[in-house]
């Protein structure tokens, strides 16, 4: 996923694998995500990548973007169970 400003800022989020391959069997530690944060700001650029996600929170991540893109009503914060990543719906306009 990537996002863009108009004023130069960036923000990328990819989705390297999974963070523990060897665990099986379905439980939650099978399924967390390694996840890359790329930044681009004015305050100055970074990258993180830290098991951030669980598959299930990337689908609920998607259909909160969809939901946005179509323009219907979504709960203007996306959260997950590791604070690491936080969405935030704000309006813009001036």
């Amino acid at each position: 996923m990537e996002l863009n400003s108009a004023s130069g800022m960036a923000f990328k989020l990819k989705i390297m694998g999974y963070a523990y391959p060897s665990i099986r069997g379905g439980g939650s530690d099978s399924n967390w995500l390694m996840i890359r944060i790329d930044v681009a700001h004015p305050k100055g650029n970074w990258i993180s990548t830290d098991p951030s996600l669980l598959t299930s929170e990337v689908a609920y991540l998607a259909k909160w973007l969809y939901d946005i893109y179509n323009g219907e009503p979504v709960n203007p914060v996306e959260a997950f169970i590791e604070p690491n990543i936080e969405f935030r719906l704000v309006d813009c306009q001036t």
